[in-house]
């Protein structure tokens, strides 16, 4: 009779073993020498993954319509996340108003930087994108 092990499917088994190896890292951070050589070690591997394309589970995750949503307007969010912040204090400095603070602060600059990486991607940047055909 197979014992339990020998029935879960061995990429399971991999991305298990990788999970436990990450946290092993990120909890010896603040000592282990290695922390830095280790975590590019991490991400050289997901990066070569990914560059084959990611099957199964972690596949059918990273190809769900808000992750590629997401990933379609990530520019953005590099480049705006530092500057609604900044431009929302601004603003409300300007006209007298308080940020709530906290929790619900952090929600609405994350909702705005959101909203301005969606606009900027569908009047700047994927009518630039769209103008590389006439450049082949």
């Amino acid at each position: 009779m197979p014992d339990r092990a020998s029935k879960i499917d061995p990429r399971w088994k991999t991305a298990t073993s990788h999970a436990v190896l990450l946290a092993i890292a990120v909890t010896l951070a603040d000592w282990w020498p290695l922390y830095d050589t280790a975590i590019a070690l991490v991400f050289g591997w997901l990066i070569y993954r990914a560059s084959s394309g990611f099957k199964g589970i972690v596949g059918r995750l990273l190809s769900a319509p808000p992750l590629v949503f997401l990933g379609r307007i990530s520019y953005g969010i590099y480049v705006y996340h530092p500057l609604v912040p900044a431009a929302v204090v601004a603003i409300a400095a300007t006209l007298g108003l308080s940020l709530p603070g906290g929790t619900w602060e952090k929600v609405i600059l994350i909702g705005l930087t959101l909203l301005v990486s969606t606009v900027s991607w569908y009047s700047f940047e994927r009518p630039l994108t769209n103008l590389k055909r006439h450049f082949r």
